[in-house]
């Protein structure tokens, strides 16, 4: 007996000394990717918060912080027309995306898992705007739109239809719309592709035994696999969102925010504020970020309860 009870305590040891060799391991590979996010995320984060509530200004060639509270806030809400239209602005371009870019991106991925040939040729032509820099988009379709030689209104006069040929970049009218239709062009290929991943993961046999009960066409994409990639769709329709609201890029290349405010979002404001007033007050800046922050994390939570489905398919 007091053999087997020294037996067992070595084999516990053991295992105890395994965990602990196992877990700094583990610790000494986690380690670099975990200071990295810290400097480069997590602080930058917390100091981010921090500055909202200072006012930042240089007296007699000194920088000085003086702590302002919830006034920068206040403002933002009650005294900022801009952020209100930036606001509004992304918003509208999140919404907008969403509705183009998910039912065309399922609709492309549906049509492509049923395709008997050419699937490689579409699959690639579809993503392969999706490896293109915002910065060359900006500057690409900034050709397309121009008023006087763009390719678009060039294609408009050539069908008859010059007399919808416009500045569409220029216009207050246009101008938020026609950036909107360069992201939807984008982005699709990468619902596409994450929509198709799903559709090919659904095994055929299922397919099978809905012909055999009659389903055939739409119904068969309406009650079969429509419900399968129902959370793929919800994580593509997130995605979507939160990477709209966050636009910045290809505003600043292709209009900087005009004309008149008609493409300013939140983030051409944030930049505006913090590096192109003249001032050294980056508190305000902070404090604009720091509200977007909140409201994209607010929005994908409560897109997250609406749309994620809690059902799990098993096949």
């Amino acid at each position: 007996m007091a053999r087997e009870a020294l037996r067992k305590k070595a084999v516990s040891t053991g295992e105890k000394g395994i965990m602990k060799v196992r877990g700094g391991v583990i610790a000494l590979f986690l380690a670099p990717a975990t200071l990295f996010y810290t400097v480069l995320v997590i602080y930058p984060l917390v100091y981010n918060f921090y500055l909202s509530f200072l006012r930042i200004r240089a007296v007699e060639g000194t920088i000085v912080e003086q702590w302002v509270g919830l006034r920068h806030f206040e403002r933002i809400f009650f005294d900022d027309p801009v952020f209100i239209q930036a606001a509004g602005n992304s918003l509208t371009w999140a919404v907008a995306s969403a509705l183009i870019e998910i039912p065309v991106g399922v609709l492309l991925a549906i049509v492509l898992s049923r395709l008997k040939f050419l699937v490689r040729f579409f699959r690639t032509a579809w993503f392969m705007p999706v490896l293109l820099s915002y910065v060359l988009l900006g500057q690409l379709w900034s050709w397309i739109y121009r008023g006087d030689i763009g390719l678009l209104n060039a294609l408009l006069r050539a069908i008859g239809l010059g007399s919808l040929a416009q500045p569409w970049l220029g216009q207050t009218s246009t101008a938020l719309g026609a950036l909107i239709v360069v992201t939807a062009w984008h982005w699709v290929g990468f619902t596409m592709v994450l929509c198709l991943a799903a559709v090919s993961s659904i095994p055929s046999e299922l397919d099978d035994a809905a012909r055999i009960d009659g389903a055939t066409g739409w119904r068969l994409t309406w009650d079969i696999t429509l419900p399968l990639i129902r959370n793929t769709i919800a994580t593509a329709t997130i995605l979507v969102f939160i990477g709209r609201m966050k636009i910045f890029d290809l505003v600043w290349v292709a209009t900087r925010g005009g004309p008149l405010g008609a493409t300013e979002t939140v983030g051409t404001y944030i930049v505006q504020r913090a590096f192109f007033f003249g001032t050294l007050d980056q508190g305000y800046a902070a404090a604009l970020s720091t509200v977007w922050f909140v409201a994209i994390m607010v929005v994908s939570v409560v897109l997250n309860r609406m749309l994620w489905s809690p059902e799990r398919y098993e096949y």
